[in-house]
């Protein structure tokens, strides 16, 4: 027997509210778009919480006790006369990303091409790739099959890398600000440029060095790149307003005029010693206002 339908019925239970003309669809985002580099890199460095990236001196120059004779040039001299400014840019980034990092959360390939691109050019998950290599060559960084990269010590040790912090050794770190990504030094700079910033980093960390008192013919022997690349790297940061210069005159008694000049060089902001030592402060204050916070949860959890 076919039962046919009470649709009078069906209808009235319907409507014993009167709600019927309800919308019930939800109220849904509109579509973001699409993430800069320049606004991915950003939101990283943001996300890492700290305004100063933490790099082993031993990237720009070796003690004297691991130098092979007087050859104390660190890993930065061989990516800067090898040309590879790309790898120099991604293995500086790769320490700033460090504390948003790990085996379980990586940066993928494809991420990684989209945070070394720019306006000017856009890179490849290929060219990164190749770029790894650069560095895995460098004993910079470690590649196994199916793993990400893994950061090894700035030194080219092959060592595995850990926080400057927590394994201080005798030749100490040096800071570099996250705003040379968020201004885009890494993009305005030439390779030159870019050499030579880190090294007056390194020379100019503490607040009782502020300067550096060296000739560029010495920089060049100290440091292991040629004269000329010091050279057009000093003029990079003149031609951007990033570095000061005094040249101050000397006694020199062996001088056929009696005198001769030293210059003293420092960064400008914000890469002045100044400046990092503010911000130094700044990320101390704020740690320890988040453990403050962590501590005060977990006594109020446990209470």
């Amino acid at each position: 027997m076919e039962v046919v339908p009470d649709l009078a019925l069906d209808s009235a239970r319907s409507n014993i509210d009167g709600l019927d003309d309800i919308d019930d669809t939800p109220e849904l985002p509109d579509n973001e778009t699409e993430a800069s580099p320049e606004a991915a890199r950003a939101a990283l460095l943001t996300s890492a919480r700290r305004r100063l990236v933490p790099i082993r001196r031993t990237f720009v120059q070796l003690p004297r006790a691991d130098a092979k004779g007087t050859d104390r040039a660190g890993p930065l001299a061989g990516l800067v006369e090898g040309r590879q400014h790309l790898a120099l840019d991604l293995v500086l980034l790769f320490l700033a990303l460090q504390p948003v990092i790990s085996d379980d959360d990586p940066i993928p390939g494809q991420a990684w091409a989209r945070l070394l691109s720019n306006s000017k050019a856009k890179r490849s998950a290929a060219t990164v790739s190749r770029t790894w290599a650069v560095l895995e060559e460098a004993r910079l960084i470690q590649r196994k099959r199916g793993r990400p990269p893994r950061l090894l010590r700035e030194d080219g040790s092959g060592e595995p890398w850990a926080h400057p912090g927590q394994e201080r050794d005798s030749v100490g770190y040096f800071s570099l600000p996250r705003r040379y990504w968020a201004d885009g030094w890494h993009e305005h700079l030439r390779l030159p440029g870019k050499a030579v910033l880190l090294i007056l980093l390194a020379e100019t960390n503490s607040p009782k060095s502020p300067t550096f008192a060296l000739p560029a013919e010495k920089i060049a022997q100290h440091y292991g790149i040629s004269l000329s690349t010091v050279k057009r790297g000093l003029q990079d940061l003149r031609d951007h307003d990033l570095l000061g210069e005094h040249w101050q005159k000397i006694s020199a008694p062996r001088s056929t005029t009696g005198s001769t000049y030293r210059v003293h060089y420092w960064l400008k902001s914000p890469f002045s010693t100044p400046y990092r030592e503010t911000a130094r402060k700044a990320d101390k204050a704020e740690i320890e206002k988040r453990s403050e916070a962590t501590l005060r949860l977990v006594g109020g959890g446990a209470s």
